[in-house]
């Protein structure tokens, strides 16, 4: 008997279907430690699949298994060939998936640029959010999540409160 913890293989999320006019949307992902990876994701990190699972919520995700892999050698080219295979079914629109073999969060500030934005507020913690955000064309409120650490480590107060216009 196989211990479930030490699956290596190809898993895929689906997202269930919210509405009859909602379609599900697909993950299909790679790991040496399926059900680890899976804790991973709904642990949230910056990829796409993670934000969606960290603002719907874990329970309305169906996690499953597509194949068991015994070499890790081969993850790679199994998990191409079910991407491959689930936007061919459902279409590239339908996927989380960003390329093959790599899941990037288009809406993930470039680190250079973060790393720019972080000078600036060094140089002065002051600055105004709303201003760097319509100098580099992001949102304000990922302006604001670059400059929550810096405000800590500075001892300054965070306010939590969001105020919209």
């Amino acid at each position: 008997m196989t211990n479930p913890k030490l699956i290596k293989g190809i898993y895929l999320i689906e997202r269930k279907s919210e509405s009859p006019d909602n379609e599900p949307l697909y993950y299909v992902g790679q790991a040496t430690n399926i059900f680890d990876r899976w804790r991973q994701h709904c642990d949230g990190n910056q990829q796409h699949i993670d934000i969606s699972i960290q603002k719907y919520g874990c329970t309305q995700f169906v996690f499953s298994i597509l194949e068991k892999v015994s070499k890790s050698a081969e993850l790679n080219n199994c998990e191409v060939r079910w991407i491959d295979n689930y936007k061919t079914k459902y279409g590239e629109n339908k996927m989380y998936n960003i390329s093959q073999t790599k899941n990037v969060n288009p809406f993930k500030i470039d680190r250079k640029l973060e790393n720019e934005i972080i000078q600036l507020f060094n140089d002065d913690i002051g600055r105004s959010i709303y201003a760097i955000a319509e100098n580099y064309n992001i949102k304000w409120e990922d302006v604001r999540k670059i400059r929550k650490p810096l405000l800590i480590k500075h001892g300054l107060e965070y306010d939590k409160r969001i105020i919209l216009l």
